[in-house]
């Protein structure tokens, strides 16, 4: 079976918590993915940017892997990753970071 992949862009999400003042906000959402095809590996690609205002953050995110899988015997691999983490807020140091995260074959 051959699925035509995954493809959302440009979606958003807010919650907003008027209990709290606390308000999230994710934009900019995309997801992609490569053919869905059953047993082969699943090329996916993410990004978003997102912010808080308790506690005041900002991030741009972006993810990009290979998912490989067995179900027969419940293996599951993500590999080569590439996540990368930008965050921006009074509480961090030097008020921005970068985190990125990398694995290889």
């Amino acid at each position: 079976m051959v699925l035509g992949g995954v493809d959302i862009r440009d979606a958003s999400i807010t919650w907003d918590d008027q209990t709290n003042g606390n308000r999230s906000a994710i934009s900019n959402f995309m997801l992609k993915t490569g053919e869905l095809v059953f047993g082969e590996p699943i090329d996916v690609n993410m990004t978003f940017d997102a912010v808080s205002n308790k506690p005041e953050l900002e991030a741009d995110v972006t993810f990009t892997s290979t998912i490989s899988y067995d179900f027969e015997n419940e293996i599951y691999d993500i590999a080569p990753l590439d996540f990368s983490l930008t965050l921006v807020g009074p509480n961090v140091s030097q008020n921005s970071t970068d985190i990125t995260l990398q694995s290889a074959w």
